[in-house]
């Protein structure tokens, strides 16, 4: 994913303008996951740059394979938080408070689990805020639990979908060939 992402990366697409540092702003989160792929794929460019063709094989495989994970899954966590606010903004009004929740929190978990990032860069995290991440995350996450089931029931699964062999136990399933669950029968 990286390598795609790399090659079609044109320069920073977080606007000079940032939302006000507000943690309750889905625009101000989406804009601190937007702030960190932009800066990860900078500097792997420029690593990668500085490789050169004869060392560029080394660099990506060995000498810079963390920070190409890392850039990979902030490039997918800024993917999946475009979506997420493209599909609140279409849906229902009544959806929209819950919705928003979920967001949050989804964001809130990226940030937090990048906390560390963001402490040492300039990223746009202010420190009274980044202190205040692990806080708001509970916080989003006890409003959340009263809709939990509700949110669970969404989702559509079946009974048969739950007792998929997959389902049940992924490792002693995946053990052997099963050509896909396919049974004879």
């Amino acid at each position: 994913m990286s390598k795609e992402r790399l090659a079609a990366f044109r320069g920073p697409q977080a606007p000079k303008d940032a939302p006000a540092a507000d943690l309750g702003s889905a625009s101000y989160l989406h804009h601190l996951l937007l702030r960190r792929e932009d800066a990860l794929f900078m500097e792997l460019g420029g690593e990668m740059k500085q490789a050169g063709k004869d060392g560029l094989f080394a660099a990506w495989m060995y000498d810079q394979s963390d920070l190409v994970q890392a850039a990979a899954v902030a490039y997918g966590e800024r993917l999946a938080s475009e979506q997420f606010l493209s599909v609140i903004s279409k849906a229902n009004a009544d959806l929209h408070s819950i919705l928003d929740h979920l967001y949050r929190l989804y964001a809130m978990d990226c940030i937090e689990r990048a906390l560390g990032w963001y402490a040492l860069f300039d990223a746009g995290l202010p420190c009274d805020l980044a202190k205040a991440v692990p806080d708001e995350a509970r916080r989003l996450c006890r409003e959340l639990a009263p809709e939990a089931v509700g949110l669970a029931e969404a989702f559509g699964l079946t009974d048969a979908m739950l007792s998929a062999p997959i389902a049940r136990d992924w490792i002693s399933y995946n053990q052997y060939d099963n050509r896909g669950e396919v049974t004879a029968g």
